[in-house]
């Protein structure tokens, strides 16, 4: 089986994190045998406008090139959105081999009009669309009228690899200090001011508290400034982006992991990766999260945007027996079971095959 990939988010040295989980895609299907024979992918985030054109036309043109060679089974495209325009060309002129689209959240919540009918034009050609969790499944048929359930298999994301992902060892809070840890994009809708907010206020409140911020964006400015607005610089460590791999020795420091998102996320692989690490996961009840997170169960959820939920909900594992929290830690690991790597990537591979021979 040799695949042509096509993905716009693909990891690079400089910034590590950028679409790892079409990485960790590749790589898991490598080990099933499947050969991605071409690839067009770009690397990292641009730092200014010019070098993102620049990456942008080299992008469609190994697209081109790579299409017209015509040494691959199957396109896999990752991310829909600007791809949909790009591959639209080769649609006019009818591309014979099946074609695998995987939609990761914001390629479709964020589609303005005239994306939104490439999008359908290549969705409609597609043999198979993948989502990340039967939460978007549901967006997908609800947004595009035409799409069938037998159209849209669930892939989350290529799941926790636990051989990364993994609790050490029972968490103890060093001399009464509770850490609460936040991973994310330091973007707009992705909650860090919430975070902020629960800090100072549990700070204020008297408890001893740390918390740990790990990512980049847009906002890391104003994140900064707004640190230093609300005199909580002592309390916490900001450590910029983490790769991915590292992030085990992060997760291990957390007694709980707060996932403050006002966003739809399409499923949140980062709050399984905390569970899988026996870190249960304070969360908004929205999106992805809402769906794999039991309330007091193997998480908490908190009504999205209520900063006074958050709090309580916060308050509310910390007033909880020792052997009340071993339980939830406990729940939360078996929760992330359900998400391996392995099976996964083997799931999907299958479906892979059976599009491949259907065609």
């Amino acid at each position: 089986m040799k695949i042509f990939l096509i993905s716009n988010m693909f990891p690079s040295d400089k910034d590590p994190s950028f679409g790892v989980f079409v990485r960790n895609f590749k790589i898991g299907l490598e080990s099933c045998d499947i050969k991605f024979h071409a690839t067009s992918v770009i690397k990292g985030k641009s730092s200014n406008i010019y070098l993102k054109i620049k990456k942008y036309i080299i992008y469609i043109i190994s697209i081109f090139r790579n299409y017209f060679k015509n040494e691959f089974d199957l396109i896999y495209i990752h991310y829909l959105s600007i791809n949909s325009l790009i591959i639209w060309p080769l649609l006019l002129l009818g591309i014979k081999k099946p074609i695998i689209v995987n939609v990761h959240g914001s390629d479709v919540i964020k589609e303005g009009s005239i994306m939104r009918f490439f999008n359908k034009i290549l969705l409609l050609r597609s043999n198979l669309i993948v989502v990340p969790s039967e939460y978007f499944k549901s967006v997908m048929l609800e947004r595009y009228k035409f799409l069938n359930k037998c159209d849209i298999f669930v892939s989350p994301s290529g799941g926790v690899n636990s051989l990364m992902f993994y609790a050490k060892g029972l968490r103890e809070s060093l001399n009464g200090i509770i850490t609460l840890g936040f991973i994310s994009r330091i973007d707009e809708g992705k909650g860090w001011r919430l975070f902020l907010e629960l800090i100072s206020s549990l700070n204020t409140k008297g408890y001893l508290i740390n918390g740990i911020i790990i990512g980049d964006g847009l906002q890391k400015e104003k994140m900064l400034n707004d640190i230093r607005q609300l005199n909580i610089s002592n309390c916490i460590d900001y450590r910029g982006l983490v790769a991915q791999k590292n992030l085990i020795n992060s997760f291990n420091e957390f007694d709980l992991f707060i996932f403050p998102t006002l966003l739809n996320e399409s499923l949140g692989l980062v709050g399984l990766e905390s569970m899988s690490c026996g870190v249960p996961v304070v969360a908004s009840n929205i999106g992805g999260p809402s769906g794999y997170i039991n309330d007091k169960h193997n998480g908490i959820l908190f009504e999205t945007g209520n900063i006074t939920e958050l709090i309580k909900s916060v308050v509310l594992y910390f007033n909880l027996s020792k052997s009340d929290k071993e339980k939830i830690r406990n729940n939360a690991i078996n929760t992330s079971k359900e998400y391996q790597h392995q099976e996964v990537i083997k799931n999907l591979n299958q479906k892979i095959i059976e599009i491949c021979l259907e065609k």
